[in-house]
């Protein structure tokens, strides 16, 4: 996952602030919400032992896909949710500018026509996001926010839409599955077992 050439001697936890403003995302369903009594995040660690670096202004990364997998296991571990809000590419395609940010940032709108019954989006205007400009081939961090006017909840993190994923190796199984008749249910327990528990899965059955 690109790590950056500057390697700080100490890791800043997230932070959490008042409100701010921008970004865009869909309302998080219920597992995204609950729970996120904890403003701050300590000791980002992945697997137990490997630290992630807090974003900081200078850190590089070899190419799009780097910067967004290390933003996002950072998010993960800190309990918040990542978008991609814009990018900028050249004539070969190669993204030259890109902003990710929270998924909370942004203002609340009403997601049903219904003014009886109201469904607003998730969004509180979080202002978090990182700013990556490419230079001498690599995308360096050129804008660092790390303040969160929300609650964050590493223990929810990873039912995040930016984290929901079915692998190709899942799909296999459920098409195997599902060729022997075997039911959805039967399916999603077998693959809870196989990681160990619904704590190590990544999505939820209704993703299926």
């Amino acid at each position: 996952m690109g790590n950056g050439k500057e390697q700080p001697s100490t890791l800043t936890p997230c932070s959490s602030n008042p409100p701010s403003t921008e970004f865009n995302e869909d309302r998080p369903n219920p597992q995204e919400t609950e729970d996120c009594s904890s403003r701050t995040c300590q000791n980002v660690e992945i697997n137990g032992d490997d630290m992630i670096e807090e974003p900081k202004k200078g850190m590089e990364f070899n190419s799009l896909e780097d910067l967004l997998s290390y933003y996002k296991s950072y998010g993960k571990k800190c309990g918040f949710g990542v978008m991609t809000k814009r990018t900028e590419r050249g004539e070969d395609q190669t993204a030259r500018y890109v902003t990710l940010a929270c998924a909370r940032g942004g203002k609340a709108r009403n997601r049903t026509f219904n003014v009886a019954n109201p469904r607003l989006t998730g969004k509180t205007e979080c202002k978090a996001k990182i700013n990556a400009l490419r230079s001498d081939g690599q995308l360096r961090l050129t804008t660092v926010h790390n303040i969160y006017n929300h609650g964050l909840s590493p223990k929810k993190s990873r039912f995040f839409r930016c984290n929901r994923e079915v692998s190709d190796a899942v799909k296999r199984v459920l098409d195997t599955n599902d060729m022997a008749d075997v039911r959805m249910n039967k399916s999603f327990g077998s693959l809870v077992v196989g990681v160990g528990g619904f704590k190590n899965l990544p999505f939820l059955e209704g993703l299926l």
